[in-house]
């Protein structure tokens, strides 16, 4: 019976190349992104690339998973607030300090890795799916919100949430445009404000 070879052992830790991969891709772009890149940033040679996570689409997926996991954090802190009042000031709050977090790329990674050419049309869908997650954990908030009575049984919680994820689009703009955390913050008070709060 032949003997099952052992690989060497990972001479890496792979969230840590995993970041950096996510912080070029987030950085450059999917298209703008070669692969002499993300050596670079991972410290790895393009073949232990390859041997690890595959070719650049296959690590390109294994990035946007981290980042919406990472994200998915302060996301899914602010859903957990007992009502929607909480919610909202949280997730707008988190949201500008997380555009303005130091060392970041001001801007969201799935829009700004996002690819436009007709070649990259799954990693398009890819990041979009992505946003759709996101959009769909706060529509499930905001139904047990208007099952709960707070807030009014008139409200549809899909144009709610859809709402919601314009202003956060637009502080991501805003972010991108060079906007400092003091101007976003008063974006962010002027959209409770429009809400009652």
């Amino acid at each position: 019976m032949a003997k099952t070879r052992m690989g060497r052992p990972r001479e890496f830790d792979e969230e840590t190349v995993l970041d950096a991969a996510m912080r070029i891709f987030w950085d450059k772009g999917y298209e703008g992104t070669s692969m002499a890149d993300l050596a670079s940033a991972m410290s790895l040679s393009p073949s232990s690339i390859y041997a690890a996570f595959g070719d650049k689409k296959a690590l390109f997926q294994r990035a946007a998973d981290k980042y919406a996991k990472d994200a998915a954090d302060f996301y899914q802190a602010s859903l957990a607030q007992p009502t929607f009042r909480a919610l909202i000031h949280d997730l707008l709050e988190n949201t500008v300090d997380y555009l303005t977090t130091p060392g970041h790329p001001r801007t969201c990674f799935t829009l700004g890795a996002m690819p436009y050419s007709s070649e990259t049309e799954p990693i398009r869908l890819m990041l979009l799916e992505v946003r759709k997650r996101g959009q769909a954990a706060l529509k499930a908030r905001l139904e047990r919100a208007r099952k709960s009575g707070d807030i009014s049984r008139d409200t549809d919680p899909s144009d709610l949430a859809r709402f919601i994820s314009v202003v956060i689009g637009g502080l991501v703009i805003q972010a991108e445009g060079g906007a400092s955390k003091a101007e976003m913050r008063r974006t962010a008070r002027l959209t409770l404000r429009y809400l009652g709060f």
